[in-house]
Order: structure tokens, then C-alpha cells, then sequence
């Protein structure tokens, strides 16, 4: 069986090659999708060299409680707590994705918000007189010195914690680059 909606022109008409086009005539669809989550995270260490890099070797800090706060009003103060994830054995935490990982309940990370990561330096998970190691401190140019660095600071940004401000990447989008060193 076939249906033919209409007849496109035949070749041996003298007509070009045949051809098809929208036959319905409705035009096309466009899937209306709420932005992709969005996912924040990754590691948490012991800076053996204290040079601020992760270098092969050096060893994750597990159970550590790294906290996400939100400027939800827009003010600059970071006052609403989103959620709160420990490290894993490999020193790894994350925030949102497609669960909502290590979300409180009713919490987003939402694209484009303001947010905040937070240690606390009086963590029971680091080592008696563990401070954070020098921030930033990758060489720039491959491309790679964001994820290999540590990009919390000395208490700077929030008396008492180790923190990084950022705003939260765009919908869909996985930003594992927000590392955290101890020595």
C-alpha cells in the first residue's frame, strides 16, 4: 500500500528531480523543554606540596562537608543553605543534576544563580591543623588549570570557611572544576 499526499514533478515530465516537501502543510514541531539541570562539584584533597596543584598521588579527604549556599534575593550575602554533600573516599562531592543530588528538599541549583560553596576550616574530617593550600595556583594555558587547582580560598570571602563563589553554569551543563586543598 502507499499514499501519495501530492505528486511531485516526474523526471521524465522534462521536470527536475523529483522532490518532496512539508506534504501536510502543518510546518515544524518544536519540543517546548524546561532548561537540563545543572551539576556543581568535585574533589576535595591533601596538598602534600603544598603548591596548590593536584598532582598524581596526593590523597582525597573523605567525609568532609562541603555546603552550597544560594543568593536567592540577589544581595551578595549567600544566606540560604541549598544543600550540603560529604566527600566520598575519592574526595568527591556534587550538587544537583538530574536528582537533585545532596539537595535540601524544595531546593534547586538552578542556570545563571548565584551560589556559594563553603569548608569549614574547624572540620572534623581534616586533619588537626589542616588551612587551605594556595588558590588558583595551576599554571594558565592547557586548558586543564581549573580542574587541576584549588579554587578555595583562606576564610577571605567567609570568616571561618574555605569558599568559593560562582554563578551556577548554564541548563544542562556539568561544571566539575570546584576544588578544594588542605595541607
Amino acid at each position: 500500500r502507499s499514499y501519495e499526499i501530492y505528486q511531485s514533478p516526474r523526471p521524465e515530465q522534462g521536470l527536475p528531480d523529483p522532490w518532496l516537501g512539508k506534504a501536510n502543510g502543518l510546518g515544524d514541531l518544536e519540543p517546548l523543554c524546561a532548561p537540563g539541570p545543572v551539576e556543581l562539584g568535585n574533589r576535595v584533597w591533601h596538598d602534600v606540596d603544598r603548591d596548590g596543584v593536584q598532582d598524581a598521588g596526593e590523597p582525597p579527604l573523605e567525609g568532609v562537608a562541603v555546603q552550597l549556599w544560594g543568593d536567592l534575593d540577589g544581595n551578595g550575602s549567600y544566606e540560604t543553605l541549598l544543600g550540603t554533600a560529604l566527600t566520598d573516599t575519592e574526595g568527591q562531592y556534587y550538587f544537583g543534576g538530574p536528582t537533585d543530588r545532596n539537595l535540601l528538599p524544595g531546593r534547586q541549583l538552578l542556570p545563571g544563580q548565584p551560589v556559594e560553596l563553603r569548608v569549614s576550616l574547624g572540620d572534623p574530617a581534616l586533619p588537626a591543623g589542616f588551612v587551605p593550600t594556595v588558590k588558583d595556583a595551576a599554571p594558565a594555558g592547557d586548558g586543564f588549570d581549573d580542574e587541576r587547582d584549588s579554587d578555595g580560598d583562606s576564610g577571605q570571602l567567609r570568616p571561618g570557611f574555605s569558599s568559593i563563589r560562582l554563578t551556577a553554569p548554564a541548563g544542562g551543563t556539568v561544571d566539575h572544576s570546584r576544588d578544594f586543598g588542605f595541607h
